[in-house]
């Protein structure tokens, strides 16, 4: 349990605050969310999954789709606008794309503390890393929340052995 509280902890990651600066940086934070803590989450999942290369390659796209729509603007070129567009979509998709691999290697760290961890996956693909970090955050009351359903399964089992060896 202690080390579920130091993992949410040092990551120090409040998924309100995580929105807030997204919207306030038009959506740049998410990167540099991303790029700052994928080192740490690697490292406590014990699962490489190259998180910075997603997070700067989307920058990168990202940066690229916002000059190309200036230049398209300006000489009132479609074709450089839809290229401006398909990049602007690849960007956000290559942080889903980190998500889903640290989805999969968080329940497998939940499992490890016994956890049975159940992320959806189409939370996980409309708020990647929105997500990523209210699960990191909510380990330790899942971890409560099974250890007291196992308690209480534990409970009724032993009662209903003790009724059946009274009878």
């Amino acid at each position: 349990m202690e080390e579920l509280l130091e993992f949410k902890n040092k990551l120090n990651s409040k998924t309100l605050y995580l929105v807030l600066f997204a919207i306030v940086s038009l959506g740049v934070y998410n990167f540099m969310w991303v790029y700052k803590r994928t080192d740490y989450i690697e490292e406590k999942l014990g699962t490489p999954f190259k998180g910075r290369f997603y997070a700067i390659s989307a920058a990168i796209l990202f940066g690229f789709s916002l000059i190309i729509e200036k230049i398209a603007y300006m000489s009132n070129s479609y074709p450089l606008s839809l290229l401006s567009s398909l990049l602007g979509y690849i960007a956000p998709a290559l942080i889903t794309i980190w998500a889903f691999k640290v989805r999969r290697a968080l329940i497998d760290y939940a499992f490890k503390y016994q956890i049975d961890l159940k992320m959806n996956i189409l939370y996980t693909l409309l708020f990647s890393n929105y997500y990523i970090s209210y699960c990191i955050n909510d380990l330790p009351r899942q971890k409560e929340r099974s250890d007291a359903l196992r308690n209480v399964s534990f409970n009724q089992r032993k009662e209903e052995a003790s009724i059946d060896v009274n009878k």
